[in-house]
């Protein structure tokens, strides 16, 4: 494997020391980001494969991808979830639900691009998204078959991606068929959040010394159909509603998770006066949050102050318009870009982004994607 990471480390490191100040960190995240940054796109086809843009070092995205075959099979179709992709970057490790096969696959990261390690059953049906913390790996199976339930199972991963099954962490989620969007991890990884759409509840569970989930816990959402979220480094959980598609009615609310498990509205449903709020991200330095919204083809962007309240950065909600059929989003690692997947055109809308506004500025967007394309990240 090569040494280039460590001598752009090395380099970037220099950069501070001599530069100093907002000047050094800014030369620092130009170098990083000429230094191979990419967004993995996964495409869920019936032959699902991996798909990597290469991003410039003004963070667009080059119109040609690298295809990676993941050796599993998607449903062909969009599926209504969010984290079907998850990356851990101390690991340098890319991890993808199979939903139609029932697996996951593993791949390497490195300069290259992607190396498969291994695929493995998710240990239920449908596997529709995936949250990793540490060397921990969580995974939320929707069911979608006679006889399958919807529940979550975990894994232990070595350094070079092999998982293995942690005993006791298989449970089910709060009923049958309560159409789950997202599993993800708090920051300790002590516990995890799914999102419920069709009971309209935040179901926790709390990990045991052994990282096995206990029981789940459910708990009322603050909107109806809670979709996705994203978890500040405090442990705010801030949840998209989408009110079931009804027209403008869509919101996102904020909540604190405990160390018990508990969950606890910090802030309830701030609407984004747009139609089908779903995916969500927050910066790196938790101080912006956005939301796609599926039916009105826009971002809605907050403000999110350290005690979890949030504050539209648009009066309208309307912080970008997007290409048609918004879902997942990413933001670059350097909180300088937001990337959306375009379910409606199979595409990826790409935004420069004010570190001090919040404000998103439109540059050329990327097409040719399947429309059944599920999970974005950016690495």
């Amino acid at each position: 494997m090569s040494h280039a990471p460590f001598y752009k480390l090395l380099f970037l490191a220099s950069a501070v020391a001599l530069l100093g100040g907002s000047a050094a960190l800014a030369a620092a995240r130009a170098s990083n980001r000429l230094a191979g940054s990419s967004v993995f796109v996964a495409t869920n086809e019936t032959t699902n494969r991996v798909l990597m843009f290469d991003l410039t070092s003004t963070g667009e995205v080059t119109p040609t991808a690298t295809a990676f075959m993941t050796g599993g099979s998607g449903t062909g179709t969009a599926i209504g979830s969010q984290g079907g992709i998850a990356l851990s970057g101390a690991q340098a490790l890319l991890f993808v639900v199979n939903p139609a096969s029932n697996d996951i696959t593993v791949f390497h990261v490195d300069n290259g691009g992607l190396t498969m390690v291994e695929k493995t059953s998710s240990g239920g049906t449908r596997p529709i998204s995936v949250t990793v913390v540490r060397d921990i790996l969580y995974v939320l199976n929707a069911g979608g078959q006679a006889g399958a339930t919807d529940r979550i199972n975990g894994f232990h991963f070595t350094d070079d991606g092999h998982l293995t099954a942690i005993p006791g962490s298989n449970q089910p989620l709060s009923g049958p068929n309560v159409n789950p969007a997202q599993i993800g991890f708090t920051p300790n990884g002590k516990a995890l959040v799914v999102t419920e759409k069709a009971t309209n509840m935040l179901t926790i569970f709390v990990l045991d010394a052994n990282d096995a989930a206990g029981p789940p816990m459910p708990n009322p959402s603050s909107g109806k159909t809670p979709f996705g979220f994203a978890v500040t480094k405090r442990a705010r959980v801030i949840v998209s509603e989408a009110f079931q598609d009804a027209t403008d009615a869509s919101a996102v609310s904020s909540y604190q998770v405990d160390i018990l498990g508990g969950l606890h509205v910090v802030q309830p449903s701030v609407a984004t006066t747009e139609t089908s709020a779903c995916w969500v991200a927050i910066t790196e330095d938790g101080d912006f949050v956005y939301t796609t919204n599926t039916k009105s083809d826009s971002v809605t962007g907050f403000s999110l102050s350290s005690e979890g309240v949030l504050t539209l950065l648009n009066a309208d909600g309307k912080t970008a318009t997007t290409g048609a059929g918004p879902i997942d989003l990413a933001i670059a690692p350097d909180d300088t870009a937001v990337y959306v997947l375009t379910s409606g055109n199979g595409g990826i809308s790409v935004f420069s982004r004010n570190m001090t506004t919040g404000a998103l500025t439109p540059m050329q967007p990327v097409t040719g994607l399947p429309l059944s394309s599920l999970g974005l990240v950016a690495h």
